[in-house]
């Protein structure tokens, strides 16, 4: 999962932003941190008095705007206190979240000046707003009084500009914690999670949208590779009448199961360099037509260790095309997946579609005492493609 996390962060950067935004996910917390440039959005004139410098911060689920301003006297700030954005279109109210003093070279980001200025923190339900109006005037209240400050045209842009980025990278970071989750089996319970996430790319605007499509460019072509299309040959989606001849044409005659005619089993298969004792391949229907969805290769085992051992041969030799992850099955014992379903279109936002992923697993299971006592078989790793839902029934 952190390999996942680092290589879409790594590809953040490709976005040639004015202004610079750092994403992050906290080690210790798992809280997701975007936090924009300062910018300087007031020079004070000649005096620099009441110079103003604003950044954006989302933080604990929170959207914050903060700000430095040199006051070059001594002033505080209450909690609680309003300040007063002006727009195009209207009044934006912010509050500052606690008691401030003024205190030396607070009013630089560097903190490195004797001179006074004040530093914060304030909370604003209605930022989203910037997203279309820009700031034309600002008053900031402090003990002292209050401090209309006029922006100009540039600055202003300059203010928007900021927060659309800052919009854009979080609506990403927030994309990617609900992704990652679906790459570490997560609970099946995220399905707003899901919708969330797809709404984050259906309601973003047509700029953002091609950006978001650049950004996870290499993300696609990295599962590309991942992605599942056939077994020796054999491309998964085919119809049984078509996967027939071939796969007698490959390995002989199937076992005869007149009770079970969508799944074709073959005894005794070398596949990769591998003998395997069977060979399972499913076929789903619609009662038309039918799909190849499923194969399962099975090696036979007379103990749960030369189970296990087996497994992980297998998973070391699927671990050179796809990238396993290994969790604990219900029994305790290990269980690897990867791979991507080929159903997957080749699009991003469909991999939060969680039936796209782990298409490829492993595990072991043991007979009950009256089969093991039949067949001489009391333990069986398993290889399972699948299976893959072809038939969509949907009210």
């Amino acid at each position: 999962m952190k390999k996942i996390l680092l290589l879409i962060l790594a590809t953040m950067p490709l976005f040639c932003f004015a202004q610079k935004v750092d994403t992050k996910i906290d080690d210790f917390t798992g809280e997701k941190v975007v936090t924009t440039s300062w910018e300087k959005i007031y020079s004070g004139g000649a005096t620099g008095k009441n110079q103003t410098r604003i950044r954006f911060r989302h933080e604990g689920g929170v959207d914050l705007i903060e700000f430095r301003v040199f006051t070059d006297c001594a002033t505080s700030c209450n909690k609680g206190q309003e300040m007063l954005l002006k727009t195009n279109d209207g009044i934006i109210k912010v509050k500052n979240v606690e008691y401030t003093l003024a205190k030396p070279g607070d009013w630089t980001p560097n903190g490195i000046n004797s001179k006074l200025g004040i530093y914060i923190v304030c909370l604003g339900s209605d930022l989203e707003k910037l997203s279309n109006e820009t700031v034309t005037k600002m008053r900031l209240t402090f003990s002292d009084g209050y401090r209309d400050i006029a922006l100009k045209e540039k600055d202003s842009s300059k203010l928007q500009e900021l927060y659309l980025e800052y919009r854009f990278m979080k609506k990403i970071l927030i994309a990617l914690m609900l992704i990652i989750p679906l790459f570490a089996n997560a609970q099946k319970d995220n399905n707003l999670a899901f919708k969330d996430s797809l709404n984050i790319y259906k309601d973003t605007s047509s700029e953002y949208h091609s950006k978001l499509d650049s950004l996870y460019s290499s993300f696609e072509e990295k599962y590309k590779n991942q992605q599942v299309t056939n077994i020796g040959g054999i491309p998964f989606g085919i119809s049984r009448e078509e996967a027939l001849p071939i796969l007698r044409n490959k390995y002989g005659e199937e076992m005869y199961n007149p009770k079970k005619k969508n799944i074709l089993s073959f005894n005794n298969i070398k596949y990769a360099g591998v003998d395997f004792n069977t060979v399972h391949f499913l076929f789903q229907s619609d009662g038309i037509n039918s799909y190849f969805n499923t194969c399962i290769f099975v090696l036979n085992a007379d103990t749960e260790k030369e189970a296990i051992d087996k497994q992980k041969k297998m998973s070391d030799i699927l671990s050179k095309k796809y990238e396993l992850s290994c969790v604990k099955d219900a029994n305790g014992l290990d269980s690897y997946g990867g791979g991507v379903s080929p159903l997957w279109d080749g699009h991003w936002s469909s991999l939060l579609k969680e039936e796209y992923l782990t298409a490829i697993h492993t595990d072991i299971i043991k007979y009950d005492e009256e089969l093991a006592k039949d067949t001489g078989i009391k333990y069986a790793t398993r290889i399972i493609y699948g299976p893959y839902n072809y038939i969509k029934e949907e009210f």
